[in-house]
């Protein structure tokens, strides 16, 4: 059984298929996190790799994201377009967000994570149920 557990996928070059899977806990610190970050600008939380190996997820609202960019694989000298200048770091609201997410991680480590509602069983047979179809 898996608990904040959440990956991302990014679309490759062979597909045009990005994917967030996660179990319920991470989905509901997302959905937290992207809530705050549409608030304030920035949001974060704690999530974890299947491996166990956690992470810091920053949630960071950009007002153009035109210029924002992200490096490709083995990226060593410039190849883009001259409007991507900022790299995903750089962005206004990147630290703020990634300070978020420390304090969570730092909660969740304490035991004082914010808590988790209640499971809807019939949500969980519907959803069972959609994705056995």
């Amino acid at each position: 059984m898996s608990e904040r557990m959440l990956h991302f996928m990014g679309p490759s070059r062979w597909d045009e298929v990005g994917a967030i899977v996660g179990d319920r806990v991470a989905l509901l610190e997302l959905r937290a996190a992207l809530d705050e970050a549409i608030a304030t600008g920035a949001g974060g939380t704690f999530s974890f790799q299947s491996d166990g190996e956690p992470y810091a997820l920053i949630v960071a609202m950009e007002r153009d994201m035109a210029p924002v960019h992200t490096a490709y694989a083995a990226e060593k000298t410039r190849c883009r377009s001259l409007r991507e200048t900022v790299p995903m770091r750089a962005v206004a609201r990147f630290n703020e967000g990634y300070r978020k997410a420390l304090e969570f991680r730092d909660r969740l480590y304490r035991g004082i994570a914010p808590p988790v509602p209640p499971v809807d069983a019939d949500e969980i047979i519907g959803a069972c149920h959609d994705s056995a179809q």
